[in-house]
C-alpha cells in the first residue's frame, strides 16, 4: 500500500527522495491552501522529478484555469501547470455535491 504524504503541512527545504520511489503520487485538495514561494518551488521540483518518469493524480475543487491564481501566477505556477496538464486524463464532476445530502449546507 502507498504512503500517504501531506504537502500542504510544513514548508518543505528538501524533497523526500521516498515519494519518488512510489509508481503514483496522488495530490489530493490541491491548491485548497494558500501557497507561499517555498510552498510552491517545492512542489515545482517534486513534479518535475516525477515529470515523464512517474504518474501523477491531482484531485481539486478548482478548475484547470483556476490554479494559475492559486499557485500565486508566476513562473512556477505556468510550470507546474504545464507539467500536469499536457497528456492528462481528465475526470470532470458536474452537478451538487454529495456532501449536501449527508449535512446542511451550514455544515460543511
Amino acid at each position: 500500500m502507498g504512503q500517504i504524504v501531506t504537502f500542504c503541512g510544513s514548508a518543505r527545504t528538501s524533497l523526500d527522495n521516498r515519494i519518488n520511489r512510489h509508481d503514483l503520487l496522488i495530490i489530493d485538495d490541491f491548491c485548497s491552501c494558500p501557497a507561499d514561494d517555498v510552498r510552491i518551488d517545492a512542489l515545482l521540483s517534486l513534479i518535475d522529478e516525477r515529470h515523464g518518469e512517474h504518474s501523477v493524480a491531482v484531485a481539486s475543487q478548482l478548475s484547470i484555469p483556476d490554479w494559475h491564481a492559486a499557485l500565486g501566477g508566476a513562473h512556477a505556477a505556468d510550470a507546474i501547470i504545464d507539467r500536469l496538464v499536457p497528456g492528462q486524463s481528465r475526470i470532470e464532476l458536474m452537478g451538487k455535491s454529495l456532501r449536501l445530502g449527508k449535512a446542511g449546507p451550514d455544515e460543511l
